[in-house]
């Protein structure tokens, strides 16, 4: 079974929020926390490279949003992510993340979960199929989950027989992989920083890993 066994310290974190202008992708070896941080999760992705307009696009339907140990199933929800990739792998500023959906236990009834700025891009050296981004959250009715405007979230997107490593030529998979929307380890949102002071629930957040591609494998 392959698993996403990646993770992503506070200092790497702290480095890529200082760089300008676009950077070299390479894997960046992100783990999303696990409870009681925030998780948005999609299915039947679909994903899209054209090699001549260098553009990307990744869409798929919000399931759920997890948020302090509790699952939340979200009402006509889609997931929608946009990024100019040149053949290097490079992203290029303007990059976006969408995430519609209402649910109304959680009073998010304003249509927008969540909105962001991409920021950084990683891929695995090879087919392994998964895709990986930071983003500056810039809106949406889960972005205090997220530490509110201006923090930094994290995205895991599968992707099954469809990437090939590397951008030099136009790939797609339809209906196929699943994704992640949470928060990187190494930061700590506010107002839920303060719990993770918590030893039980630090080592919690330290040892957890969500695996994208055990859900497509399971």
């Amino acid at each position: 079974m392959l698993q996403r066994t990646h993770l992503l310290v506070a200092s790497a974190l702290l480095c890529w929020a200082v760089a300008a202008g676009p950077a070299q992708a390479t894997p960046l070896n992100l783990t999303l926390q696990g409870d009681p941080f925030p998780d948005i999760f999609s299915q039947f992705q679909s994903t899209a490279y054209n090699a001549t307009s260098d553009a990307l696009s990744v869409s798929a339907f919000v399931g759920k949003i997890r948020t302090g140990g509790v699952d939340y199933v979200v009402t006509t929800g889609m997931f929608t992510l946009s990024a100019t990739v040149d053949s290097a792998g490079v992203l290029s500023a303007g990059g976006t993340l969408s995430i519609t959906g209402t649910n109304a236990a959680l009073s998010y009834n304003s249509g927008t979960l969540l909105t962001g700025n991409l920021m950084l891009i990683g891929f695995p050296n090879g087919t392994a199929g998964v895709l990986e981004f930071t983003f500056d959250v810039t809106g949406g009715d889960a972005a205090s989950l997220y530490g509110g405007i201006g923090s930094t979230g994290g995205v895991i997107v599968g992707i099954v027989n469809g990437f090939p490593g590397n951008w030099s030529s136009d790939f797609s998979a339809s209906f196929n992989g699943v994704n992640d929307v949470g928060v990187p380890m190494g930061v700590i949102p506010e107002p839920s920083g303060a719990l993770l002071l918590a030893p039980g629930l630090a080592a919690l957040a330290l040892r957890r890993r969500r695996s994208v591609l055990r859900s497509l494998d399971g």
